[in-house]
């Protein structure tokens, strides 16, 4: 069995799409449910990038979700959005528990790493 060796170098952060900007709220809560959909397995995900597809997934939708929430807050901020309005509901409630779930993926997409590390070290070091 052979590695194949990817070069990342010169290519683009992520190629896992995501959403942009801040669009309504019901069209934010609409893109979080997709995203849940992929990270739960229901819905294939969007690239495959090996062992590597996890954590890069759930990366990527946790950085948009971060961006979601940085967007509402600066809006609140500048008195666009107010408390209880549908975005501060969505800010306070589903948006802070997707950030909490993708972020405890992006974890567990890490460990997996990390353990597929040591079984190949310990194969290596076996046939050594």
């Amino acid at each position: 069995m052979g590695l194949s060796i990817r070069r990342t170098f010169a290519q683009k952060l992520t190629d896992v799409p995501v959403g942009a900007g801040l669009p309504p709220a019901d069209e934010i809560k609409d893109e979080l449910l997709e995203y849940v959909d992929v990270l739960l397995g229901r819905v294939d995900p969007p690239i495959d990038a090996g062992l590597m597809t996890r954590h890069e997934v759930a990366l990527a939708y946790y950085a948009r979700a971060c961006e979601l929430e940085m967007r509402i807050h600066e809006q609140e901020r500048i008195g666009n959005i107010v408390r209880g309005s549908d975005h501060y509901r969505l800010r306070t409630g589903a948006l802070r528990t997707f950030i909490e779930m993708s972020g405890k993926v992006v974890a567990a997409g890490s460990r997996q790493l990390t353990h597929e590390q040591l079984l190949y070290q310990m194969q290596k070091d076996a046939g050594a």
